[in-house]
């Protein structure tokens, strides 16, 4: 029986750093390695911290490792073009699977590309100009050089195509595993989950509160809920904002705003925080508000929909594929942001259960085995084993 051989390259993935893509792409990779058929085999190519942070792939995959450490951007660049590269063609893998957005130069082997978004193209802002540059360069010949492109979302798919020119046949939808809401975050009859935990410093069972995890870029629009805040502030004593996630562009402009409108007590700003803390957030949240403007898969809904919280979100980027239409706001109005918070607030009894039980069906459907199945195809077709239009 002949055996393929994908060589998955993680050298971009550094532990801790690089966000969310971290834990989608390692999810994914466990659901393929239980879902790979025996003529399929699965390596990676990781960085040595890579060992550490994911003991379970570590062991139960072929690794090869990196002889570097994290180092420099640059130096991670540098070891994909050289390293990488020779590795390739050493092993002789039947494809390799570059699934951090970009192809080195010199890839000696047939490549699958994954693309999770093309924030790069589409909010340069973002990112310092050196790295703009870098993929400016990069994402568009990277697309071309793949035979077949993994995308997220239905959403990303359409931007692929009409941005980088690339035909809708060598593009796959493979969207992330999203994992089940545990028991042990399950939450009580007074939105507390579970004895002893405290969301944030001040927090008691009277308290309320809305969460929003996003980084601080521009495109994710705190302004604008921390504007819709203010509007529900007096008819809501009780009601807390909370924001967790890094800080980016618009943090000493979040932060003034909170000041001028005099909420810096009611605003709770954590930052980072571990995926467990952030599960006990969503647990114990009456509504996960999302106004970003732009989202390759939409991650944080369908977490919240996961941990049986009500959301309101922009009707923007690939949220509208995730969510019934009278969920989203259509707006960037305050008042318009206030009114559908108002009415996720407001409901109670059949209503609030009716749209919980909405949400985590919606959030069951994304499973490990759906992810597998979607990626193991995207690996046959640019095997030449199936090459029917996605």
């Amino acid at each position: 029986m002949s055996v393929d051989r994908v060589l998955i390259n993680l050298c971009w993935l550094v532990p801790g750093v690089v966000g969310g893509s971290e834990e989608s792409t390692t999810d994914s990779i466990r659901a393929l390695t239980g879902a790979a058929p025996p003529q399929m085999q699965i390596e990676l190519a990781v960085l040595p911290t890579f060992l550490g942070a994911h003991p379970d792939l570590a062991e139960s995959l072929r690794c090869h490792v990196a002889p570097f450490g994290v180092g420099s951007k640059a130096t991670r660049i540098f070891a994909e073009q050289t390293w990488l590269a020779a590795l390739s063609a050493r092993e002789q893998p039947s494809l390799v699977h570059h699934a951090g957005g970009v192809v080195p130069l010199v890839h000696p082997r047939p490549v699958v590309l994954t693309i999770h978004d093309l924030q790069p193209l589409e909010h340069p802002e973002n990112f310092s100009r050196a790295k703009r540059t870098y993929l400016n360069a990069m994402i568009g010949r990277s697309a071309r050089a793949a035979r077949i492109i993994c995308v997220p979302s239905q959403f990303t798919a359409r931007r692929v195509e009409e941005l980088l020119g690339i035909e809708r046949s060598r593009i796959v939808v493979v969207p992330w595993p999203v994992a089940q809401r545990s028991a042990a975050h399950a939450v009580d009859s007074q939105g507390s989950s579970g004895a002893g935990f405290t969301p944030y410093p001040g927090w008691t069972t009277e308290r309320r509160y809305i969460l929003y995890p996003s980084i601080t870029y521009p495109h994710k629009r705190h302004l604008l809920l921390l504007a819709a805040f203010a509007e529900l502030q007096e008819s809501h004593p009780n009601l807390d904002l909370v924001l967790t996630g890094g800080a980016a562009q618009m943090e000493d402009a979040l932060t003034a705003e909170t000041a001028r409108l005099g909420l810096q007590s009611r605003v709770k700003r954590l930052g980072r925080v571990p995926f467990d803390q952030l599960e006990q957030l969503y647990a114990a949240a009456s509504v996960v508000a999302i106004p970003s403007s732009y989202e390759g898969f939409g991650l944080p809904a369908l977490e919240a929909m996961t941990e049986g919280v009500p959301l309101v979100a922009a009707s923007a980027g690939s949220l509208p594929e995730l969510l019934p239409a009278d969920w989203t706001v259509g707006t960037d109005d305050p008042v318009a942001w206030a009114g559908a918070i108002e009415g996720v607030l407001q409901l109670d009894g059949p209503l609030l259960g009716a749209r919980i039980d909405k949400g985590k069906e919606i959030a069951a459907t994304f499973t490990p085995q759906r992810t597998a199945s979607a990626l193991l195809r995207a690996y046959r077709m640019a095997l030449g084993s199936d090459v029917s239009t996605p």
